[in-house]
């Protein structure tokens, strides 16, 4: 998860808007089962297959929640009120739930059955970008991090976007997460769009 820590003078950084075009993404897909196993040289192997329900509805609360710890670390939501706006931003994207048109919920699971991450992808862009997929979510269980399945899971989130025909995607990243701007940059995504933000006494 992200924050918004101030740096030294002050200044607060706002998510980072990554893209990458989706020609650009090279495909590491297998077909097996009722999966899909992405395998590259660098990458460790993962299994990636679409959420159950159950797991979607325990997934959602989780995000929910995460998402409200993430806007009141930033300084965009007060405390007392982070809880509420979550759950409203969740159901204006998902109004439907499981259910909503053109959302994706990805799980990610070792070849030995072991849940390890969860990705959530829009095919369509927030802001109306055309030709664009969105991110939204993508996390690693924090047992399973440092070990290469966040760049797997990265991988297999690309190759379900242009599987889908849609030629780039995005993502938010917190300016003060390096490890996450690092994957994202060494995976070919390249910065769009940067919030600035200073707190003034």
């Amino acid at each position: 998860m992200n924050d918004g820590r101030a740096d030294q003078d002050g200044y607060l950084i706002d998510p980072l808007t990554l893209s990458r075009p989706a020609d650009d993404i090279e495909p590491i897909e297998v077909a097996v089962g009722a999966g899909a196993v992405w395998e590259h040289h660098d990458v460790p192997q993962l299994v990636v297959r679409e959420m159950t329900r159950s797991e979607f509805d325990e997934w959602r609360n989780s995000a929910i929640s995460a998402f409200a710890d993430e806007q009141i670390a930033a300084g965009t939501w007060a405390a007392e009120e982070a809880a509420g706006l979550a759950v409203q931003d969740n159901a204006v994207l998902l109004p439907d739930g499981f259910a909503t048109t053109g959302m994706l919920f990805l799980r990610g699971v070792l070849p030995d059955g072991t849940p390890i991450g969860v990705v959530w992808i829009g095919l369509t862009h927030p802001r109306g970008k055309p030709d664009c997929a969105f991110i939204y979510d993508i996390e690693i269980d924090e047992g399973h991090r440092g070990a290469g399945h966040g760049r797997a899971l990265l991988a297999a989130a690309e190759d379900t976007v242009r599987a889908h025909g849609v030629g780039s995607v995005e993502l938010n990243v917190f300016g003060d997460n390096p490890r996450a701007i690092g994957l994202y940059a060494s995976s070919g995504y390249r910065v769009v769009t940067q919030q600035m933000r200073k707190v003034l006494d």
